[in-house]
């Protein structure tokens, strides 16, 4: 995936400079990145569509018995942002394909396209791109929280120059305002009660270059991360205790997802794997 393409839709080399995340681009690809299963190769005439279906044959879904069936799905390409969200959800909300065939029209489509968000064949989105998806699809929202949405007081600081920032949908905001993953273990007991109480119960958390979810499901609190860390064996869920709530602190970001429109009960996953929509 590496080497330069003349593929016919114009695509550019599959990799290109998704090592600077100046935009907030996030993937969590190994270091060592897998090709996806067609022979071992990419053929210069495959469609965008037809690359992102061989990423998305490389996601493994399951219903976690062992964490109470909580929904689970492992890495495939860099496209954590896609996992994460689905994994909040507990069901497929959103395929690696039809995904990755928006990515190249917003790409392609000169009134949104950025220097800063060149079009990759592995996924590396961010908020904004992952905004103008839902914007698309209609069948989630995602917006990035603040310290108040959870119940969290913040005080401004009285040096107006150093109070404000652009947040990453263009608003100024005093950038301390934002709520970050570690205010949810310091200040533990009274951020969590006030998002449980509000049922904002699927949340994403990024850094610069990874995106997990962050789910309460039955009573608990599960950190959903589709990428293997190298110390584990395979990636799985992580029941949050108090020993666990720090791993948060690494993040950056909280996004909260929910999902909208008619077909919000996204696809879940049987016992025996199979993909069920809730109309089933």
């Amino acid at each position: 995936l590496s080497r330069p393409s003349n593929r016919r839709d114009n695509a550019p080399s599959s990799i290109q400079s998704h090592s600077v995340h100046l935009d907030g681009r996030v993937g969590g690809a190994p270091i060592i990145l897998p090709l996806p299963p067609s022979q071992g190769t990419i053929h210069i005439y495959d469609s965008t569509h037809e690359i992102g279906m061989r990423y998305q044959s490389m996601v493994n879904r399951s219903n976690v018995a062992e964490f109470d069936g909580v929904y689970f799905e492992t890495q495939a390409g860099a496209f954590c942002f896609v996992q994460a969200l689905n994994m909040t959800l507990g069901c497929v909300m959103i395929e690696i394909a039809p995904s990755l065939v928006i990515a190249r029209a917003y790409c392609d489509n000169p009134r949104t396209a950025t220097g800063a968000f060149p079009f990759s064949e592995m996924g590396h989105y961010n908020y904004v791109f992952m905004q103008h998806l839902s914007t698309v699809l209609g069948t989630f929202s995602i917006n990035q929280l603040y310290k108040r949405d959870v119940g969290i007081n913040h005080r401004v600081n009285d040096d107006i120059s150093d109070i404000f920032d652009l947040d990453e949908s263009g608003r100024f905001a005093d950038r301390g305002a934002f709520l970050q993953p570690s205010d949810l273990s310091s200040h533990h007991s009274c951020a969590l009660k006030h998002i449980e109480r509000n049922e904002l119960h699927s949340l994403i958390l990024t850094d610069h270059r990874h995106a997990v979810a962050l789910r309460f499901y039955k009573g608990h609190w599960y950190l959903l991360d589709s990428e293997r860390r190298p110390n584990q064996m395979h990636a799985h869920p992580i029941l949050m205790t108090r020993a666990t709530w720090p791993q948060v602190d690494a993040y950056n970001k909280v996004y909260h997802i929910s999902k909208i429109g008619n077909q919000a009960g996204g696809t879940t996953i049987t016992s025996s794997g199979a993909p069920r929509t809730s109309s089933e």
